[in-house]
């Protein structure tokens, strides 16, 4: 039991961190599409911290997040980290910023709706 009052407990850490990750990945995809600044890049690294924050509190959660049928398929997930680590690598801002909104963004809209619903429990 204590195990799982510690993912529901990750889970109201994801509830609130969630929104911010949302508006840094939207505010670096916007820079990264036409208004790059000098700290984009510092920027953009921050964020990928918080999408691996995230990933980590999810790797560890999976049981839990898929308890009653899967919300998140481990391997679709996997896919699109795949793909966003290869735009990163491409060093193509208009590449990265398309996957930040087609890939990150509703993955993470996704992770935090299911976190909220795991939270309130």
């Amino acid at each position: 039991m204590e195990m799982r009052e510690e993912k529901i407990e990750a889970m109201k850490a994801v509830v609130d961190y969630n929104p911010r990750l949302l508006r840094g990945l939207s505010n670096v995809a916007q820079e990264l599409k036409d208004d790059r600044k000098e700290d984009t890049d510092e920027y953009l690294k921050a964020v990928i911290d918080g999408v691996n924050w995230e990933i980590q509190i999810l790797n560890r959660t999976m049981d839990l997040v898929n308890e009653n049928d899967e919300q998140v398929n481990e391997a679709q997930s996997n896919e699109i980290f795949k793909s966003f680590s290869a735009a990163y690598q491409s060093k193509d801002d208009s590449k990265i910023a398309a996957s930040i909104e087609q890939d990150l963004i509703p993955f993470f809209e996704r992770f935090g709706e299911i976190a909220k619903a795991l939270a309130e429990e």
